[in-house]
């Protein structure tokens, strides 16, 4: 656009608009590392595609800020320097971004496994051949060599070569990954419910397996999931590990002294005594809702709908799970309050308490008709 007579004005007008839009596209790519810096990294191969993409996109950014200009890409115009900057988003950003999502998401697609080693090759490979393709472009796009010409003068032969090389490469990571798909769906093991599980902090494995306290509801379906796998909408209770949420952390109980652990310890028990209250009143309306919901003598449109029973079933698991997480506190005030008591009872000497499970009782799943 710039190379077809517009005047001064309109030019900087253009470059500063196009320069504006690095703007968003920054905060975007900060954003992504910052979720990435909050967790806790497993490199599986969806991670590292999808690391690879923010570098990729990221290179591509850098090469669009120096096209926003003008008077470069006056120069830059229809060389291969347009050509490395549009394949680094493109041809490698969102490609890999599409690798990411691919092996996150066909274990719970097809419901079976892959190679995790050998995604992680190709990976490497693909990242090491597109890299050696379209790297070397910026510096043909900086010769002058141009694009849309099947030909080109032996003093761009050099880093063409290099370029052909990484092509080569990029076609043999693609045959790993043809590979990798055909011992997935010929050989691959069946996935479970949730192939990327991690225990977390004041969790493990069996605990979330067995309480079912899966991030979202696809993750508690079969491998693949079944057709129609929710004959009404799903309501999902409260019972993401509440003890993270409700509890105070070592650091913090290791900081009070008795005074304010009785005060805690009153707070819970009040705290006890409303939920305790709030489930007899769920599980009083439960019982009425599915009553009714089972009596052949209440007629259809007097019945209550499968939705309000699903909703009255998740206030009473969340409640339960609400009171689990309360009575784990005032489990952890007691220990404390007689670790302060009593030091010689404390195993280790550090008064946090040793006699504790390392995760708050499981909720009820809520099978019963209560």
């Amino acid at each position: 656009m710039y190379t077809v007579g517009l005047d001064v004005d309109t030019r900087a007008y253009f470059t500063a608009a196009t320069l504006i839009i690095a703007v968003p596209t920054g905060i975007k790519i900060f954003s992504w590392l910052a979720t990435c810096y909050g967790g806790s990294l497993q490199l599986t191969p969806s991670m590292l595609f999808a690391l690879g993409f923010v570098f990729m996109f990221t290179i591509g950014g850098l090469s669009g800020v120096v096209l926003a200009n003008a008077s470069l890409d006056i120069a830059f115009h229809d060389t291969y320097y347009v050509v490395a900057h549009f394949h680094y988003v493109l041809s490698m950003g969102a490609v890999f971004a599409l690798f990411s999502a691919w092996y996150f998401w066909t274990p719970k697609i097809v419901g079976l496994d892959y190679s995790i080693v050998l995604g992680k090759v190709h990976f490497w490979i693909f990242f090491a051949g597109v890299n050696i393709t379209f790297f070397p472009q910026h510096f043909l796009g900086l010769q002058g060599m141009p694009r849309r010409i099947g030909d080109y003068p032996d003093a761009f032969a050099g880093w063409n070569l290099i370029s052909s090389y990484g092509s080569i490469i990029s076609v043999v990571a693609t045959f790993i990954f043809l590979q990798k798909v055909y011992l997935q769906l010929v050989y691959g093991n069946a996935a479970s419910r949730f192939p990327w599980l991690t225990a977390q902090f004041y969790s493990d494995t069996f605990q979330t397996l067995f309480s079912r306290n899966y991030p979202s509801l696809e993750w508690g379906l079969s491998s693949p999931p079944k057709p129609h796998a929710f004959a009404s909408l799903p309501v999902q209770s409260f019972s993401a590990s509440p003890i993270l949420l409700l509890g105070e952390t070592d650091a913090e109980l290791d900081a009070m002294n008795a005074d304010q652990l009785n005060e805690k310890l009153a707070e819970a028990e009040r705290e006890l005594t409303d939920c305790e209250q709030s489930l007899a009143r769920a599980i009083e309306d439960k019982t009425e809702i599915v009553e009714e919901f089972n009596d052949p003598a209440v007629a259809a449109e007097d019945k209550p709908s499968q939705e309000q029973v699903n909703e009255i079933t998740g206030v009473v698991l969340g409640t339960r799970d609400e009171i689990s997480s309360i009575e784990y506190d005032k489990d952890r005030y007691l220990d404390r309050l007689d670790a302060l008591q009593n030091p010689e009872s404390d195993n280790d000497g550090d008064n946090n308490g040793d006699n504790l499970p390392i995760s708050p009782p499981a909720s009820d799943d809520g099978n019963d008709d209560n």
